[in-house]
């Protein structure tokens, strides 16, 4: 079965919630009244793990490509649109994967195809 982007996003942002509350005290700025676990933590560690099982055909194709600026780069993403570090809220985060979801439609190919064959570092 294909995975939804609406059901990805409600996986990590359960994740998000599980690791804050599991080990919150392990991310020190939670603590300090900093965000802990954010978004984009969540969004990335799931997303790469999808990325390998669906790259050792365990899973079919996932939603979603892992996000970070190395990604982001490739779009329209100006400015602070182009960070990913600090994205903690979902509307941050659906923001930003709409400019990604944009350039895989031009190149006319799934999100986490278009990432694979343009991801470089």
């Amino acid at each position: 079965n294909l995975q939804s982007v609406s059901q990805f996003e409600k996986d990590f942002i359960a994740l998000q919630a599980t690791m804050n509350n599991l080990y919150g005290n392990y991310f020190l700025s939670y603590h300090k009244g900093g965000n802990g676990f954010r978004i984009s933590h969540a969004q990335k560690s799931l997303s790469i793990y999808l990325k390998h099982l669906w790259c050792l055909g365990q899973i079919p194709l996932p939603p979603i490509c892992p996000i970070d600026n190395v990604v982001l780069k490739l779009t329209e993403a100006k400015g602070v649109d182009a960070t990913w570090t600090f994205v903690n809220s979902l509307d941050e985060h659906k923001k930003r994967f709409t400019l990604i979801d944009n350039e895989a439609r031009k190149k006319k190919l799934p999100i986490a195809e278009w990432e694979i064959l343009n991801f470089k570092v």
